[in-house]
């Protein structure tokens, strides 16, 4: 039954994980491992009052282990209760990063509660990083996971150390998260229901007028305002942890970009990262990228294009041998949406590591007669220094590959 709640609380089917839980704990058959299945599903897909009900339940019957602590730990930092997330028992220095980190950005002028946090986290992860040198063993993930860790502490101490204020209210404007419907919810209802998930309630006391607000600042007739007309907007497709697109941002202030990603959490971290990085020509469009980008983007408004290391299909190579699409996204389908956001002279950018994959992305945008004028389809190496760096290429590199 676990395998099943994981299904559906990875695909976005509220409701049946709901019930699937539910069902488990009066039988007295959930654990830690199914409750941090439910958990994660949360994190994915933002459901806050979903994880906090789930947990409270679960710790009522005494099945929460670290597993499932350390996943709660990171959806309640994310929704601003970071105070409560590092009380929990048995996080990992990854997870007390994670809060840390959320809280230099949002706890306002409590300083010291985000430099204690942050101290804790450095000592957990020098203790792990101890552990796993006594062991003999070589855990090359493992190293990875504690080197992004103190990326980010770093990140975060160095803007507690520039005495930035930061006001947090006006990011939710560029914050476009929606969240899987579950029944028959307006647009700005999702949104709003995104905002919940990233601590709007703990910063405004009344979510409805500072809703009646905001969403006239960030939406027109119920789509993204375009800032620069005569520009249009520079759209990433599947922005990861964001990296890329902040580096890019920053380059131009004045271009308006947009982050398209569908997981709740890395959109979350996208934001969290232009708090602490000062970009606010950023905005993130989170979701299914094809229901949440012809609903959110006027048409005609996107003047470039850029898809960064795609996920390929689930089986890729056999999928690309037999010629079939696979579980993806970059199918002809999708670039038909595409096409009607971009303008007449929008340039495609796909960047790989994956050159059959490229292979079968080509032959995609091929079925579309010709709609795309300007595509660029490139095979990248993680020694190219051209591009930004990534979560994966500082795997690969810390990996000692050389080339992909």
């Amino acid at each position: 039954m676990t395998t099943m709640l994981k299904g559906y609380a990875s695909e976005g089917m509220r409701s049946k994980a709901q019930g699937l839980l539910g069902e488990m704990m009066e039988k007295n058959i959930a654990n830690d491992r199914s409750v941090s299945a439910f958990l994660r599903g949360c994190l994915r897909h933002g459901w806050f009052e979903a994880a906090v009900s789930a947990y409270e339940k679960a710790s009522e019957k005494g099945i929460t282990e670290d597993g499932c602590r350390n996943v709660y730990a990171k959806i309640l930092s994310l929704a601003g209760r970071s105070s409560e997330a590092v009380a929990l028992n048995g996080l990992t220095g990854s997870t007390l990063a994670s809060v840390s980190t959320t809280m230099a950005v949002t706890t306002g002028d409590d300083k010291k509660a985000a430099e204690a946090a942050i101290k804790r986290a450095e000592a957990k992860l020098n203790e792990e990083e101890r552990n796993m040198k006594s062991d003999g063993l070589k855990n090359k993930f493992g190293d990875h996971l504690i080197a992004e860790a103190r990326r980010d502490l770093n990140a975060a101490k160095k803007f507690l150390a520039s005495d930035t204020s930061v006001n947090v209210k006006p990011s939710f404007a560029r914050f476009l998260y929606l969240p899987k419907s579950t029944e028959d919810q307006s647009t700005e209802s999702r949104i709003v229901e995104g905002w919940k998930a990233i601590g709007l309630e703990q910063i405004v006391d009344d979510v409805k007028e500072f809703a009646s607000s905001t969403l006239p600042k960030a939406l027109d007739h119920g789509k993204l305002k375009i800032t620069e007309e005569s520009r249009g907007i520079c759209l990433e497709v599947g922005s990861g942890s964001g990296d890329w697109i902040l580096s890019r941002a920053k380059r131009d202030w004045s271009q308006q970009w947009v982050a398209s990603e569908f997981k709740f959490d890395r959109c979350a971290s996208i934001r969290q990262k232009c708090l602490l990085e000062g970009p606010r020509n950023v905005h993130i469009v989170g979701g299914d990228a094809r229901e949440c980008l012809p609903m959110l983007l006027p048409s005609s408004c996107v003047s470039e294009v850029h898809i960064n290391f795609p996920e390929p299909p689930v089986w890729h190579d056999a999928c690309a041998r037999e010629g079939t699409g696979g579980d993806h996204l970059l199918t002809c389908d999708f670039f038909e949406i595409l096409h009607g956001l971009c303008r007449g002279s929008c340039v495609l950018r796909v960047v790989s590591d994956n050159e059959q994959y490229l292979t079968t992305v080509r032959s995609e945008i091929g079925k579309l007669s010709g709609l795309w004028d300007s595509v660029e389809l490139r095979e990248l190496t993680a020694d190219d220094e051209s591009e930004p760096s990534s979560y994966f290429d500082r795997m690969w590199k810390r990996g000692h590959r050389s080339s992909r």
